[in-house]
């Protein structure tokens, strides 16, 4: 009898089905991650598919409501859980509140209510996998998604170099991806979370796996040239292990000492020659690849509606949009940008100055609170919070990387907030009970 009792314990009980789910949303993460960007690439069935992994196409509106609906379902469970959660985040609901609004003012109102109620589901997945799983149960399951990317690209890159590079075969690794950026990005979250759980140790045989994933992120990362994420990762990569080392009771003091000088010297670096540093010596334009060519008209439109703007998502495909671009069409002849290329104009076409009010009281907020929880938090994976936000920062002079639906890159934001929350309010794990002083 006791050997049934035990068979069948509660506790058991709760293991295995934490187990299904993390299977569950790991096959979801390579419907959305890995099958819709296929989608995209080879599929002439789906014409509507684009290079942002077919975000706009029926298909991949049908699988990410499924991931949205089956978050929405499973926090209504754990809503005891997500109270404290959401007054905690009242600036990021401001936020993607504003953007469901802009359809009111929006120049393109069906595109941005679309496209806004899809952010609201994006953040509600983010909310869902931080509330429902701790942080190394959820950079586990990030490893599995990124490890099953990073192998199917390398086997396309090697076997098939006519769809997994650019240029027909001659150029940057693309990958499973339309476009070498989208493999960057991916491979650069890969590199971090990969790195996150590695120093948090406790892995046994499974470390050997998070060293390939880690290898190969690092691997495909370079060889997608793409600079804004290569550049964003080592930097961040740096940050974390500097962290890590500051708190450090051996190496601490030096490795303070060290990163203060670092600091002062980027500072002074930083007002000594600003953004006009000479891009060349990274094998890139002095004009970014084109993008200040067209930033100059981007600014001029926001400085015409720079209160709430032209709605979500709805200044480049708009009428209007095309027509502060029509100078920067026929100077690049013919060929337009999707979107700003730098997330602080992009939010300003989207929601104006306020909304970027509203997502930088968000960054401040979410640098603050992921410092401290670093700095509190003996587990050492709690570092990635910090590293998440701080990529997100830095490539956002070059890439739409905030506010941006149906990304890894929104989802990660979201879960870098509530995980310094969640575990300040010591949630206990859905489906136990807090044991009775």
């Amino acid at each position: 009898m006791s050997t049934r009792a035990a068979t069948f314990s509660p506790a058991r009980s709760a293991a295995a089905d934490l187990k299904i789910e993390m299977l569950i949303v790991y096959a979801m993460a390579v419907a959305t991650q890995i099958f819709l960007p296929c989608l995209a690439k080879f599929s002439a069935l789906d014409p509507t598919a684009d290079a942002a992994g077919s975000q706009g196409s029926s298909t991949a509106q049908l699988i990410w409501g499924i991931a949205y609906a089956g978050a929405a379902i499973r926090l209504f469970t754990l809503r005891d859980s997500i109270r404290p959660i959401l007054s905690g985040t009242l600036w990021l609901w401001a936020f993607v509140g504003t953007m469901l609004l802009s359809f009111v003012w929006s120049v393109e109102p069906h595109t941005s209510f679309v496209e806004s109620v899809e952010l609201l589901g994006t953040t509600i997945v983010g909310l869902y996998l931080a509330t429902r799983f701790t942080l190394p149960q959820f950079l586990q399951i990030m490893t599995w998604t990124f490890g099953t990317i990073a192998v199917a690209s390398i086997l396309l890159v090697v076997a098939a170099p006519g769809h997994g590079r650019d240029a027909y075969g001659g150029g940057a690794w693309c990958g499973i991806f339309v476009e070498k950026n989208e493999l960057g990005r991916a491979m650069a979250l890969g590199t971090i979370s990969a790195a996150a759980t590695l120093v948090n140790g406790g892995l046994g045989r499974f470390r050997y796996a998070v060293v390939g994933v880690l290898a190969l992120s690092i691997a495909l990362l370079i060889g997608s040239n793409s600079m804004t994420a290569t550049v964003d990762c080592v930097a961040v990569v740096t940050l974390g292990l500097v962290g890590l080392l500051c708190r450090s009771e051996r190496f601490g003091l030096a490795a303070r000492i060290g990163a203060g000088a670092l600091i002062v010297t980027a500072a002074l670096a930083y007002f000594a020659v600003g953004f006009s540093a000479d891009f060349s010596a990274l094998g890139r334009e002095g004009n970014l690849t084109g993008r200040t060519d067209f930033w100059p008209y981007v600014q001029t439109a926001i400085g015409d509606r720079p209160i709430l703007g032209y709605g979500y998502d709805a200044f480049f495909p708009s009428e209007i949009g095309k027509s502060y671009m029509i100078g920067y069409l026929e100077q690049s002849g013919g060929w337009s940008p999707f979107h700003a290329h730098n997330s602080t104009l992009q939010i300003c076409l989207d929601a104006g100055y306020v909304g970027l009010a509203m997502l930088a009281v968000t960054l401040i907020l979410g640098l603050w609170r992921s410092s401290r929880y670093f700095a509190r938090e003996r587990m050492r994976c709690a570092v990635w919070p910090l590293m998440i936000v701080a990529y997100l920062i830095f490539g956002s002079y070059t890439e739409t990387y905030l506010g941006n639906y149906n990304t890894l890159d929104w989802i990660f934001f979201t879960a870098a907030l509530v995980y310094p929350l969640r575990d300040r309010m010591r949630l206990a794990p859905p489906g136990t009970r807090r044991a009775q002083p």
